[in-house]
């Protein structure tokens, strides 16, 4: 009676350090999918891959760490809103649809929306808001 009761004892400690090892082990997908990154599929290819190295923990825990990209915010000091630019860290001057949507495009000088504007073709600035 008491071995049976000991080796049911070692089979559930044995389970919950089974449980702890494997939640350890893929704890950098559990933050992945926590922390919704764009990303969780790479995440669980390293981690369930590499993840057995030290390196390949590591690795997989910091794509699950990284901030997600919300792209740049530009203030226009006078402006009446705060535009988000479009979504590349350094992007180049050009004609991009209107963050505003009162124009089809609006021109972006490379570190800010200017007031350039165009609608079907047809150039023209855009004017001061009346709030």
């Amino acid at each position: 009676m008491v071995g049976s009761a000991s080796g049911g004892g070692a089979a559930i400690g044995g389970l919950v350090l089974l449980l702890v090892i494997a939640a350890a082990y893929f704890l950098p997908l559990i933050v992945a999918i926590l922390r919704k990154v764009p990303n969780v599929g790479s995440v669980a290819v390293v981690n369930f891959f590499l993840g057995w190295t030290f390196i390949g923990w590591v690795v997989a825990m910091a794509m699950a760490c990284r901030s997600a990209d919300r792209g740049v915010i530009v203030h226009q000091y006078g402006a009446s809103a705060s535009f988000v630019a479009p979504h590349q860290p350094v992007q180049s001057a050009g004609w991009f649809a209107d963050p505003t949507r009162r124009h089809q495009l609006r021109y972006w000088d490379g570190t800010r929306w200017t007031e350039n504007v165009s609608d079907g073709g047809v150039t023209s600035i855009d004017g001061p808001t009346s709030a």
